[in-house]
């Protein structure tokens, strides 16, 4: 092989390394299997989705009683604190109608228990 070709080679192996280290650490990855945390944005309810055996859950899902698509995915802070997953913040923020209050992280006051959501 010539220099340059293996010049070439290691280039591109670390390219392919630095693409696949970055692939493992990204945190946008769709919630497969389990629980996953839902909060209704008008109500503030929390519900807790088992997605073990089913389909994913389509966001923003629908209310289960108002049939409004008002569910977006939450997550609990180290503190315990609940907040809206970051992917969703600027959906959430140009919701059209009235949505509970928001910090600029995406916490928010639940509103009584934790729910089932089927």
């Amino acid at each position: 092989m010539k220099p340059w070709q293996i010049i070439l080679m290691i280039v591109a192996l670390l390219v392919l390394g630095g693409s696949i280290a970055w692939q493992l650490s990204s945190s946008d990855e769709p919630e497969v299997g389990g629980d996953v945390l839902l909060v209704d944005i008008r109500s503030g309810e929390v519900f807790r989705a088992n997605t073990s055996g089913r389909r994913a859950v389509v966001i923003p899902a629908k209310h289960p009683d108002t049939g409004e698509r008002t569910i977006y995915p939450a997550e609990r802070t180290e503190s315990g604190d609940l907040r809206i997953k970051a992917r969703y913040l600027p959906e959430v923020r140009e919701f059209n109608g009235t949505i509970i209050n928001i910090d600029d992280r995406g916490g928010f006051q639940s509103a009584g228990d934790i729910r089932s959501f089927n």
